[in-house]
């Protein structure tokens, strides 16, 4: 007895046509470029995110050391008095304690010597650890007349310290600003 096995003509045009693969691998292709797309649209968006929250948080640090340093202090030394309105890097007062306190920025970060905010010579911006490089301070000092409270204003310009020349490993293209007015009115007089 001999088996034979019939084969259809049918059975033999169920599989795909060289044109039905590539369409397949031609749709794969592009929801796989979509997606890789995505991806790294994500990544380079979660970069920037962390670099732009790395600045911020370390220039609302640095502001608000500044700002108790300065709401603390019971005399302004230098500039002092400023009825006319004295723009400088550094301010000089006598905290609570009666300890002069002077902060600078122009200070020099003796690892990184670059420019830092320093509060009598210990800084208050880690550019070491932190990334972030100070670009611009400023202090003002102004004053209606010379029996009024000193109001300080305190401009400070943050950016990140990035070598990449990628745009979304920067914090922004121009430095992030901070700024903040303080009056003065623990001053004895």
């Amino acid at each position: 007895m001999s088996l034979k096995f019939k084969i259809k003509n049918s059975e033999l045009t169920k599989g795909f046509t060289l044109i039905e693969l590539l369409a397949v691998i031609v749709v794969f292709t592009i929801i796989g470029s979509i997606g890789a797309g995505i991806l790294v649209n994500s990544l380079r968006t979660s970069n920037k995110t962390d670099a732009v929250t790395n600045v911020k948080n370390n220039g609302n640090y640095v502001i608000g050391q500044i700002t108790k340093t300065l709401r603390d202090a019971t005399s302004l030394q230098s500039p002092y008095p400023c009825v006319t309105p004295v723009q400088g890097t550094s301010i000089t007062v006598r905290a609570s304690d009666g300890n002069l306190v002077t902060l600078d920025c122009g200070a020099t970060d003796s690892i990184t010597h670059q420019t830092t905010i320093a509060s009598n010579s210990a800084p208050m911006l880690d550019t070491t650890t932190t990334g972030v490089k100070l670009v611009s301070c400023t202090f003002t000092c102004s004053q209606q007349t010379a029996s009024d409270y000193p109001l300080m204003d305190i401009i400070i310009g943050l950016t990140e310290q990035s070598t990449s020349a990628f745009s979304e490993k920067m914090a922004s293209a121009t430095p992030i600003v901070f700024s903040t007015s303080i009056l003065l009115r623990n001053l004895a007089r």
